[in-house]
C-alpha cells in the first residue's frame, strides 16, 4: 500500500522559515583532499571530499533572520552564532518537516552534507523509518532527488569516509552517545582509515539537525561533541526548547489545536482530560 501525504501550509512555513535564512547564498560546494587508501583510490589522480559552503556574511544572515522573525511574529534576536530553533508541537510532523527542509536546502543552495543527531537509539530508528516511509513521496516532489539516510555504525566507519567523498545529497543519523566521549570509536583513527570519523565530518562542514535538543546537547560534553563536528550551522527541532536560540518558527499547542491538527489540549491539575 502506498501512503499519501497531504500538503500542510504550516509545515511549508516551517521549512521556508529555515530556507529563507540563507537567501542570497550561491550554490557552490567546496572540496578537500582525502588520503588514498587502496588500489581503487590509487587509480584516481586526486581524491577529493566535498563540503558544504556558505558564502553569506553574518550581517546578511542577520538581515534574513530579522525578516523571518518579523514574518512569523517572533522576538528579534541578535545573531551571535548560527544555531536556530524551530518549535513544533508534538505530533505535527517534525521529522517530515526537517526531511523536506534538507531537500529544499539542497535544491536551492546545493548543501549536500547533513547529520541528524538524536537523543536515543529508539528515536534514531524512528527517524530512519520515517525517512524511508516518505522517500517515494519526496522523490516525486523533488524530481527524482531522494534522501537516503544511513545510521552511523562504529563497525562500519568507512561509511563516514564514503559520506565525505560523495558529491551527492548525504544524510547520516547518529545518537549523541555514539560520539560524545573521547573513547568512542567515532573519535578514533581505525586500521583502515587515516582519519577518524569525526575528522572526516569536520572537513565536510555538515549541517547539524538536532532532534529534541533538550535531551541531546543538555550537558557540557554533549555540547562540545556537537561543536567538534565543525557544523556549518545547526537546526534545532523540539516542542519544548529549554534554550531560546534564534527562534525562526513557532507552532504552539494552542496554534496546533486551533488549526485542528491535534485533538485536544490537556491541562494537568490533579485531573485527567
Amino acid at each position: 500500500m502506498k501512503l499519501k501525504f497531504k500538503k500542510q501550509e504550516f509545515q511549508d512555513n516551517a521549512v521556508m522559515s529555515v530556507v529563507d535564512l540563507f537567501r542570497g547564498c550561491a550554490s557552490a560546494p567546496s572540496t578537500f583532499s582525502v588520503q588514498k587508501m587502496d588500489l581503487v583510490d590509487i587509480s584516481h589522480d586526486e581524491l577529493l571530499g566535498y563540503a558544504n559552503n556558505l558564502d553569506l556574511s553574518l550581517e546578511q544572515i542577520q538581515e534574513n533572520l530579522k525578516a523571518v522573525q518579523d514574518r512569523n511574529l517572533l522576538p528579534l534576536t541578535d545573531l551571535q552564532e548560527l544555531r536556530f530553533n524551530i518549535e513544533m508541537e508534538t505530533g505535527t510532523g517534525k521529522t517530515f518537516v526537517y526531511t523536506k527542509t534538507i531537500l529544499e536546502l539542497h535544491k536551492q543552495y546545493g548543501f549536500n552534507k547533513f547529520v541528524i543527531v538524536v537523543p536515543s537509539v529508539a528515536i534514531r530508528e524512528g527517524v530512519y523509518k520515517s525517512m524511508q516511509t516518505t522517500r517515494d513521496y519526496f522523490k516525486q516532489e523533488y524530481e527524482g532527488i531522494t534522501v537516503k539516510p544511513f545510521i552511523y555504525n562504529s563497525a562500519k566507519r568507512h561509511e563516514v569516509r564514503d559520506f565525505a567523498l560523495s558529491n551527492n545529497l548525504e544524510v547520516m543519523i547518529v545518537n549523541i552517545d555514539a560520539f560524545k566521549k573521547n573513547e568512542n570509536l567515532f573519535n578514533q583513527v581505525s586500521d583502515t582509515m587515516a582519519k577518524s570519523a569525526k575528522e572526516f565530518l569536520r572537513e565536510c562542514r555538515p549541517i547539524i539537525i538536532i532532534d529534541e535538543p533538550q535531551s541531546v546537547d543538555n550537558t557540557v560534553k554533549a555540547r562540545e561533541a556537537i561543536t567538534s563536528l565543525n557544523p556549518l550551522f545547526e537546526l534545532r527541532y523540539s516542542a519544548t526548547h529549554r534554550q531560546k536560540i534564534n527562534t525562526v518558527y513557532r507552532l504552539t499547542p494552542v496554534d496546533a489545536y486551533n488549526m485542528n491538527i491535534v485533538k485536544q489540549i490537556c491541562v494537568v491539575n490533579n485531573k485527567s482530560c
